[in-house]
């Protein structure tokens, strides 16, 4: 994401999916079942990136942001990493009006590109436990558990995801910086999302290998 630009066209968002496919990647999103919903299509990474950016350089949250993110990131969290993908999104929030334009096209053209990559979350958000999840190749089955504990959710994250994303598209040796800052910059707008979606009071579960 280049804050420089005035916004990201759809073809960029193209060349952003083509890269994930090309890579043996699947890229995903979702929407919702509400049919009433007429302000938004369901997915909050989408509707609600400009009010995660917000949350995030907020003056008032920052410091309690930093502290999740520095308990999720453990020995990898690095002080000038968060600072440098914070004025990233100072940058960008004074641009989010042209930025974030035509958004709502975007699952679309996920959809063509990527058939049975959107999936479609059951009921508004109810989130009771916030769980990350470091174990490779697994994640949790959101519409199950709510399911199975009477239409409460959990808010997943999948952080092995974000390192794996960042070992595949940015492989090179000369790209190690690169990597720590693009799993920071996703740490940071998950804690972000789970700030806007969420009171503070949530348990936090840590799903670890072994």
């Amino acid at each position: 994401m280049d804050p420089t630009l005035p916004k990201m066209p759809l073809n960029d968002a193209e060349t952003m999916i083509h890269s994930y496919l090309r890579h043996g990647l699947a890229p995903g999103g979702h929407r919702d079942d509400r049919l009433d919903q007429t302000d938004g299509i369901g997915c909050g990474a989408i509707d609600g990136l400009d009010t995660v950016v917000t949350v995030m350089t907020d003056p008032d949250l920052v410091d309690d942001h930093k502290r999740l993110v520095r308990t999720l990131m453990g020995a990898s969290f690095d002080r000038d990493n968060y600072l440098r993908v914070l004025g990233a999104a100072l940058m960008l929030r004074a641009r989010e009006d042209t930025y974030f334009a035509d958004r709502s096209e975007i699952l679309d053209l996920l959809d063509r590109l990527a058939p049975n990559s959107v999936s479609v979350l059951e009921g508004g958000h109810r989130e009771c436990l916030a769980v990350v999840n470091f174990v490779p190749d697994t994640t949790m089955a959101s519409n199950r558990f709510a399911d199975d504990h009477g239409g409460l959710q959990a808010f997943g994250y999948d952080i092995w995801r974000s390192r794996q994303l960042a070992e595949t598209l940015l492989p090179l040796p000369s790209q190690e910086v690169d990597r720590h800052r693009f799993v920071m910059a996703r740490v940071m707008i998950t804690i972000a999302t789970l700030m806007v979606l969420t009171d503070g009071t949530l348990p936090l579960l840590a799903r670890v290998p072994g």
